[in-house]
């Protein structure tokens, strides 16, 4: 029989994230219908306020490779990681100055058009091509490290976590669009600083 170091308490406040994670997705699904379009699914209308997407981009560049790996990169290697950090600093100061800035006032879809319009139609495919095969491989590792984490703290199969974590993150993005995935983020973060607020104490 498998081990599991959660209780019920703990079993019932992951699957209200759970549940609450997809009810975001259904939500936004139901009150976007009448908008059914792609600058509403992929874009949020372009009228989402700044803090839901510092956030949701805070919870996306902390991916669950990050979370998981540097507290063992640190513990084994010490904290040399950290200095990492002026330079993705300087570097999301830059981004968000040219390319981010470029994007908005072209009101682009994605990179990819940019792309073609700077330069051609075959550099547009191949930066498609490119970023495909890199977040191909870049997820697999995303989805195991919690589905690991998941295994171990409720003994689930990692197989079975797998699946969990993978099944209920593409339907509350695929029904809901952008918005449920910035607003699913909010929400995740904030859990996520209530629960570490509360082990501080």
């Amino acid at each position: 029989m498998a081990t599991t170091l959660f209780t019920a308490v703990d079993f019932i406040v992951l699957g209200a994230s759970f549940v609450l994670s997809a009810l975001i997705g259904i939500y936004f699904a139901v009150s976007g219908r009448k908008e059914n379009n792609r600058a509403t699914y992929f874009l949020g209308d372009r009228e989402m306020g700044v803090l839901p997407i510092a956030i949701s981009y805070m919870a996306t560049a902390i991916s669950s490779v990050v979370f998981i790996g540097v507290p063992s990169e640190v513990y084994f290697f010490g904290p040399n990681i950290l200095l990492t950090i002026p330079g993705r600093i300087f570097a999301i100061y830059i981004v968000t100055r040219t390319a981010v800035t470029i994007h908005y006032r072209l009101k682009l879809t994605s990179i990819y058009e940019y792309l073609e319009m700077r330069f051609d139609k075959s550099v547009k495919i191949a930066g498609i091509i490119i970023y495909y095969v890199f977040a191909t491989v870049y997820m697999g590792f995303v989805v195991y490290a919690p589905a690991l984490a998941l295994s171990l703290i409720t003994g689930m199969s990692v197989v079975l976590s797998i699946l969990v974590v993978t099944l209920i993150c593409s339907f509350y993005t695929t029904i809901g669009g952008m918005k449920a995935v910035i607003w699913t983020d909010v929400f995740q973060v904030g859990l996520y600083k209530v629960k570490r607020t509360q082990f501080s104490i």
